[in-house]
């Protein structure tokens, strides 16, 4: 069965990781050729607040804005950058960072290894993309090293709007003079053309490598091995478009203030096709179009066979308020989404932060338990959650899911029924922020006791705590504490 995977990521001096790497246990099969693995990819961070955790989401949560072609950058009056998040990604105090992913895509059935990476600079008080590299592997069942590399990189310069060249195939070096198209010809407007396209991804924010713009030109190419990196990174493209789905601690937030963003993975039976995205859901009636009322029962339908399972009674239910038709002629509904509780409606707003967080992530849950090709990215997966019902729902995950889970947590039942090769831990050390116990067999050992002890008594490699003592968090507090004894005079009161 056809699995694409995400195989490892790669951190360099963004936010407060200046060094880290984690990687899926299969990696290690996929690169001995192994890609019939049935084991369910599953990644978990443990590890003390401010430790690289929620990093490594904010990683892939950029990835699927490059993939979307969605801009990183706001302009405001007469065309001015405004300071936004990703002027933060960058860690304080360096000029330079990247991030790199490793996947295994299959493209036209046949596999390949893909390394994608992008570099940040900083310039003034501002972040910007300085460069993308993009380099691509067909697999040798046969060989020694099943994966090797016949196609040349792709790499992008930010620092020019012009292209350097047409990606032909060939590894050009700096050294190496490049024949430029001559005016008039195909070769040179396709250039000037990709080269206009390139400016509007600097100025936006936006990356190239995923423009629809160069994956078309890669796709039509005269050359086969170009065409087969274009069809890959157009695979690639839907992967992380559409069955890439990140959960940041900012969605976590806004279900506690209302607004909730749930997980749909839909079958459209008018066009024949799934619709899989994002529904927003609010804590009172909302708009949605027509046509995706559809997307919100079956999203409903699934949710609640998910979380009855172990919540006695649970059901949601939606009510359609009114039909409203703008003047272009399309069509919204008003509806309300609610609790069913004994013929009573129970807005969710009453419900507990533990239970719209699994609302939220239920359909996430049924993606990639069924859909092997399915990833789901999530902070804090385990807020507000008892412990035993998360420890279950991955213990099911680890023995029967086909997709992935890439997850940072802070409940440790987990620790104690899933793969140690499956848990990350975070470290105290920023260019070193991601270990794993070596050595440890499920069978032998239990890997919630060892991370206790090593968190106690140290490890041998970096410290896994802050580096805190108990007695430091009592007389912080006590300090704290005399400080708002004091009255205007400065006396203790």
């Amino acid at each position: 069965m056809q699995k694409n995977r995400i195989l490892s990521v790669r951190l360099s001096n963004i936010k407060n990781v200046e060094e880290g790497y984690a990687e899926f246990p299969e990696k290690r099969k996929i690169n001995n050729g192994d890609l019939e693995d049935n084991s369910a990819g599953i990644l978990g961070f443990y590890g003390p607040n401010g430790s690289g955790k929620t990093t490594v989401v904010d990683a892939f949560q950029l990835l699927k804005e490059f993939s979307l072609d969605r801009p990183l950058y706001s302009l405001g009056e007469e065309q001015k950058r405004i300071k936004s998040s990703f002027d933060y990604l960058l860690t304080l105090g360096k000029e330079k960072g990247s991030v790199e992913f490793e996947f295994l895509i299959f493209a036209k059935e046949t596999p390949y290894k893909v390394n994608y990476s992008f570099d940040i600079v900083r310039n003034g008080s501002f972040v910007s993309i300085a460069a993308e590299h993009l380099l691509v592997s067909r697999f040798y069942p046969e060989a020694k090293t099943p994966f090797k590399y016949p196609f040349a990189p792709l790499d992008v310069d930010f620092s020019n709007n012009m292209i350097a060249h047409l990606y032909d195939g060939v590894k050009h070096r700096g050294s190496t003079k490049t024949v430029l198209p001559s005016q008039g010809t195909t070769e040179y407007d396709t250039m000037l053309r990709l080269s206009t396209v390139k400016g509007i991804c600097i100025v936006r924010g936006t990356s190239f490598v995923f423009s629809n713009e160069n994956i078309q030109y890669l796709r039509q190419h005269s050359n086969a091995d170009v065409r087969a990196v274009g069809e890959v990174l157009r695979e690639l493209k839907q992967q992380l478009g559409y069955r890439l789905f990140v959960f940041p601690g900012v969605l976590v937030a806004r279900s506690r203030l209302g607004e909730s963003a749930q997980f749909g993975i839909c079958y459209d039976p008018k066009n024949k096709e799934e619709v899989h995205g994002l529904f927003y859901r609010f804590d009172k009636p909302f708009l949605i179009p027509e046509n995706l009322l559809f997307a919100y029962e079956q999203t409903i339908d699934g949710v609640n066979r998910f979380i009855s399972s172990f919540v006695d009674g649970f059901e949601l239910g939606l009510e359609i308020k009114e039909k409203q038709v703008s003047s272009n002629g399309s069509a919204s509904l008003r509806i309300n989404i609610y609790r069913f509780v004994n013929g009573e409606q129970l807005p969710l707003s009453q419900e507990s932060a533990g239970l719209k967080q699994l609302i939220n992530l239920a359909m996430g849950f049924v993606y990639v338990y069924g859909d092997s090709c399915g990833w789901l990215v999530v902070d804090e997966l385990d807020a507000g959650v008892f412990e035993m019902l998360w420890a279950d729902i991955i213990e099911a995950q680890s023995k029967e899911g086909k997709g992935q889970i890439l997850f940072t947590a802070h409940n440790l039942a987990p620790l104690e029924c899933i793969s140690p090769s499956s848990i990350v831990f975070t470290t105290s050390n920023p260019r070193n922020r991601y270990v794993t116990f070596s050595g440890i067999t499920k069978k032998t050992n239990n890997l919630r006791h060892l991370y206790l002890r090593a968190l106690r008594l140290g490890w041998e490699g970096d410290d896994l705590s802050n580096g805190f003592d108990r007695q430091d968090i009592g007389a912080a507090l006590w300090d704290a504490n005399q400080i708002n004894c004091r009255n205007d005079s400065g006396a203790e009161a």
